[in-house]
This record gives structure tokens, sequence and C-alpha cells, in this order.
């Protein structure tokens, strides 16, 4: 709530449940999956540990290597939202849309993904995209606020510790994997209907981190 200055006085941060919410999206994508090198012995499986991290197993004989290329599209062909009964639903595809954590739904987004593994290591670099989005800013149709488009590269790598010391009783059990996320440290941008960039919007603010590098053991015991 505002007093009459328009000044800010009252924030009610309780909880809500929405009475319901409808999508509906069509999804297109194909995965090539390319044996590389000489067959081998044993039916290929996966855990979720491996599925993870995109890495084959195989049962009664080494893994063979694996180069996988995957890539989907969503497209987002209607999105609504009830914010209590009775009322009217809100199109959260339109200008006239609300955000959730500050962000408009972009009606498509992109992902592509090149793996290749083989027994005890393997890497993967992954892209993600998504399109321009809207919402309304501090509910005025005329304060309409645009998220640029955004793409963002990441890669994972990983071996298990049995590649490095087969003979180490420590890292039996062991993988080690290098993460990096945000690689050319991308940013959405928000503008207004006159090219700025409301503070609360800054790219800096809404992403502090940005590009980030992570350094990850497990073992199983």
């Amino acid at each position: 709530e505002r007093d009459a200055t328009g000044r800010l006085i009252v924030v009610d941060a309780r909880p809500v449940t929405f009475p319901s919410r409808v999508e509906r999206q069509l999804r297109t994508g194909f995965l090539l999956d390319l044996p590389l090198g000489a067959g081998v012995v044993g039916a290929t499986v996966g855990d979720d540990e491996d599925a993870d991290a995109g890495t084959p197993r195989t049962v009664g004989s080494r893994s063979r290597r694996r180069l996988q290329i995957s890539a989907a599209h969503t497209w987002l062909i209607a999105s609504s939202l009830v914010a209590r009964p009775g009322g009217a639903p809100i199109n959260l595809l339109s200008r006239a849309a609300i955000g959730f954590g500050a962000l408009g739904q972009a009606r498509h987004r992109f992902d592509a993904s090149i793996t290749y593994a083989e027994r005890g290591l393997g890497a993967r670099l992954s892209l993600q995209s998504r399109g321009a989005s809207f919402i309304e800013a501090g509910g005025a149709a005329d304060n309409v606020l645009r998220f640029t488009p955004l793409a963002t590269l990441g890669m994972r790598a990983w071996v298990q510790g049995e590649r490095i010391a087969p003979r180490s009783h420590w890292l039996r059990g062991a993988r080690i994997s290098l993460v990096a996320l945000n690689i050319a440290d991308a940013r959405d941008r928000a503008e207004d209907r006159f090219g700025a960039t409301p503070l609360s919007y800054q790219a800096r603010y809404r992403d502090p981190v940005g590009r980030s590098i992570e350094l990850e053991f497990r073992k199983k015991f």
C-alpha cells in the first residue's frame, strides 16, 4: 500500500495459492548417439549419477567411447494464470503479464548440447537460449518492461578417480568434476519504453554472479 504521496508504507509478503495455471507448449528435438571405436561386450546401462554426467556404463566389460549431440526447441503456445477465484485469466505471454521472479515468460526456448564420454571420463558443452519476454512494471500498462533474448554457454568435464590413479584405494569410487557456468558472462537486459533500465532491474543486481567456475569432488563409500 502507498500513501497519498506515493510512498510505500505496507508490504504484504504472505504466500498465496493461485486457483489455476494453464500452459500449452510444443517441444521438438532430437538426440544423436554415435559410438566411437570398436564395439565391446556387455550391455550399456546407466544410473542416476551417470545420467546426470552423461557417462555411459557397461556391465561385464569396459564401455565404448560415445559422442552424443542433442537439441530441443520449446514453443510456449499459451500460458495463463488466475490470481484469485472468479478473476479473469492473466495472459502471461502478453504485455500485460505479471512476472515471477521479476522475469516474464519467453515464448521460445532452445537447448543444445554435445557430449563426449568414455570409461571414467567425459565432457559436455551445453547451450541454453530463450527469447524476449515482457512484464508490467508497477501494474501500469504504459510502463512495460521488455527482457532481451539471452543465450548462455556452459561446460562440464569429469574424470573418475580410477583413471587418475588405478591403484589408489582413496580415489576408488571418486569423481572429480570441473564445471563452468555462463562462460560468456551473459546477462539479460530489461528495458522500458524509453530504452532505459530501471535501477532494480540492472543486470548486476539481477545476476550478481554471472560467470562461475566450480570444482566438485564426489566419493562413494
